[in-house]
């Protein structure tokens, strides 16, 4: 997994926010805080998933299924989380901007439905490639209230008679982090080969809470891998730049994308207790961008 550090400068009266790589090539993911609730027209839009207008998004839930209720009892009120489609509304704090509201929740310790919540587009039938898309857009907001992160200490409390302190780093360390996916044909169907293309970023919500932020991921910085019954095999990305998008999911993610039961592997049992990241999320743009950002 790519390690990232935070650097701040002072441009304009906001914050930008640039995640760099420790190595080579520099890591250009972007997180800037935005001054006003408009939403600004990009000149290099190639697709607009949310925003002017539109929203392709819809949302799912295995919380809301009676059938895993006991696999989440750990969660504790879970009302707020059976996601319906009434999630996009106007935004009273936000001059009645059309917004995206959810609550993203993933496991921490078994795989099986890890990816608890999630957003989700279909593209088809449009006709965007994955040579065609340079960067992917998004306007957040991190909302404090019914956001739940465990920090280190307290995931140290809850695992630390299961796992060694340097396993459970290679879970998670207590940030946001949002697993931001492009998927091909295909990708709905596991008995199936599909190709996709995936991103997981971190942003540190005590810092950011409560803020509008634009976040701007170069598609080359997404991890590209074939998958079929979950099960990936990395390749690279240029091989398919002709391949169709089919598609966006977002989910909340582990920082590494992993779980307990990844780094436990056999020691692994259903008796560990299982916690959750719970990230209460407000989306008002999400683009595919084409060419070099001007």
């Amino acid at each position: 997994m790519i390690q990232m550090t935070l650097r701040y400068h002072k441009v304009r009266d906001t914050i930008l926010i640039l995640l760099l790589l420790a190595a080579t090539p520099a890591f250009s993911m972007s997180v800037k805080v935005l001054d006003g609730c408009d939403v600004e027209t990009n000149e290099n839009s190639l697709y607009i998933v949310l925003g002017k207008g539109e929203n392709k998004l819809s949302a799912w839930s295995h919380i809301a299924n009676p059938q895993y209720e006991k696999e989440f009892s750990n969660l504790g009120s879970t009302s707020t989380l059976n996601l319906k489609s009434d999630g996009y509304v106007q935004d009273p704090i936000c001059n009645d901007v059309f917004v995206q509201n959810t609550i993203l929740v993933v496991k921490l310790s078994d795989w099986t439905r890890q990816h608890s919540t999630g957003l989700e587009a279909q593209f088809a039938p449009h006709n965007v490639r994955f040579g065609d898309v340079a960067h992917v857009l998004m306007d957040v907001r991190l909302n404090s209230l019914d956001t739940r992160v465990l920090s280190a200490e307290q995931l140290k409390h809850r695992y630390s008679d299961y796992v060694s302190v340097q396993q459970l780093t290679e879970v998670d360390q207590g940030k946001v982090n949002l697993g931001i996916t492009l998927f091909g044909d295909g990708a709905l169907d596991q008995s199936s080969e599909s190709f996709n293309s995936e991103s997981i970023i971190e942003i540190d919500q005590s810092l950011l809470f409560d803020k509008w932020l634009r976040v701007i991921i170069p598609l080359s910085d997404f991890q590209s891998f074939k998958q079929k019954d979950y099960q990936n095999s990395s390749v690279d990305i240029k091989e398919f730049s002709r391949e169709s998008i089919q598609g966006i999911r977002i989910n909340a993610e582990t920082s590494q994308g992993k779980q307990l039961r990844n780094v436990m592997d056999e020691q692994w049992t259903v008796d560990i207790p299982e916690n959750f990241k719970q990230i209460s999320i407000s989306f008002r743009a999400i683009e595919l961008l084409a060419n070099p950002l001007k």
